[in-house]
């Protein structure tokens, strides 16, 4: 084997390369751009560092440019950036082997959910980049229907005033990490109905709009209405279900794995206030065997979300979506209990509102909010619907060969 960890190393060690590593990582960041999609000539970091990364390529080229060379410390995965940096010109092979150690190694100094979790951990109050001059909840949440915050948001961002961006947390990133979804357009929605809207902000994250794009993803997962009859209850006693596959039937394979607490009781019995919990326990590994979303070595990220439903005016007083942070082994505890369907009680981990709609808000604006909060989990079918899971799988298939049909609108426009 040729081991290629002491040349990369030589490149940890040069000042002026781990300079303009550091600047290229926090341009893209900064503009929510992705390294794997940044092309070397659009960006004056990246073509700078091609070509000093070009030269120590050219310098060591029986070692660059060796198809059985590897990282000892599976630093980075080498064999298959040389597989896909190969080509029949040696130049061209130089290129694009050093664009793609390039993206390897900014990846390494850009901020990831570790860092969003000690930020959280810490009660850093840094709340806000670059302290700007907005104010702040004790949740951490900034205000952004209030129209002396000078604030709108857009799908991908929020637009400031001095022509800036900045951005809804990364944790209600798709996975904690990739594009916002839909969330945008909801929260959007429940402003021009004139209802609170609360957000906390990406404490990191700070861009320009001249390089804003109107990115918009939708997803094509829709639960079914909820049943009135949970909302109407006046049960005074606490009612907790918890939902986990026993892996018995094999369409759970194809289903996601989540065990899912349902919590509900009033809050208020005199003002008809009746109060909802969902606290979302994903597994260990995915379908594929990957670590899940917000499962990490040191600590999980669990959603949950709590809502008041208002019975003598039939809306909602409020919904509020956040994550619990677990360390580790805290979490391994509590997903044992729920799993042998055991109540680890609602006070644990630390918990972090993401946004908050307030002032009566309907139920088909409460519903979206949890279905894209909680994508495809389809235990919130089971539970606001009164369904078995065989019910639930049925429902969910047959929303599935619908939507075949419905690709082509629905790409035109998200349907919220």
């Amino acid at each position: 084997m040729v081991d290629i960890d002491s040349y990369l190393t030589t490149i940890d060690n040069d000042k002026q390369i781990q300079e303009k590593l550091k600047l290229l990582a926090d341009d893209v960041f900064n503009n929510n751009e992705f390294l794997s999609c940044i092309q070397p000539v659009e960006n004056t970091y990246f073509s700078g560092l091609v070509d000093l990364l070009g030269a120590i390529i050219r310098q060591h080229k029986d070692i660059f440019l060796n198809k059985n060379a590897k990282s000892a410390t599976s630093r980075i995965n080498y064999q298959h950036l040389y597989s896909i940096s190969e080509c029949n010109n040696e130049d061209d092979s130089t290129y694009r082997l050093a664009s793609n150690i390039i993206i390897c190694l900014a990846n390494e100094k850009q901020k990831h959910n570790e860092d969003y979790i000690r930020q959280l951990l810490t009660n850093d109050l840094d709340f806000l980049p670059s302290n700007l001059d907005i104010p702040v909840s004790k949740d951490g949440l900034i205000d952004i229907s209030e129209p002396s915050n000078k604030l709108e948001l857009l799908d991908h961002a929020m637009r400031i005033a001095d022509g800036r961006r900045i951005y809804l947390h990364q944790f209600l990133r798709r996975h904690f990490s990739s594009n916002f979804v839909d969330t945008p357009k909801i929260l959007s929605s429940a402003i021009q109905q004139g209802l609170r809207v609360e957000v906390r902000v990406d404490p990191f994250r700070i861009g320009s709009m001249s390089r804003y794009h109107n990115i918009m993803e939708c997803d094509a997962w829709f639960g079914p209405r909820f049943k009135q009859q949970l909302l109407d209850s006046r049960d005074k006693i606490e009612k907790v279900t918890i939902h986990h596959f026993s892996g018995d039937d094999p369409r759970e394979k194809k289903y996601n794995h989540y065990t899912t607490i349902f919590r509900t009781s009033m809050l208020d019995f005199n003002k008809g206030f009746r109060q909802f919990f969902v606290e979302e326990y994903p597994p260990y590994l995915d379908w594929t065997q990957s670590p899940m979303a917000g499962v990490g070595e040191k600590h999980v990220i669990q959603r949950f979300a709590h809502f008041v439903y208002d019975q003598n005016n039939g809306n909602f007083e409020h919904i509020d979506c956040a994550v619990r942070i677990f360390s580790r082994k805290e979490y391994d505890i509590c997903y044992k209990m729920v799993n042998h369907s055991n109540d680890p009680g609602r006070k644990i981990g630390k918990r972090f509102k993401l946004f908050k709609i307030s002032g009566g808000g309907d139920l088909a604006l409460i519903e979206r909010c949890l279905y894209v909060f909680f994508r495809s989990n389809i235990h919130l079918v089971e539970y606001f619907h009164n369904l078995n899971f065989s019910g639930a799988i049925e429902w969910f298939e047959k929303k599935e060969t619908e939507r075949v049909t419905l690709v082509e609108k629905y790409n035109r426009r998200c349907p919220y």
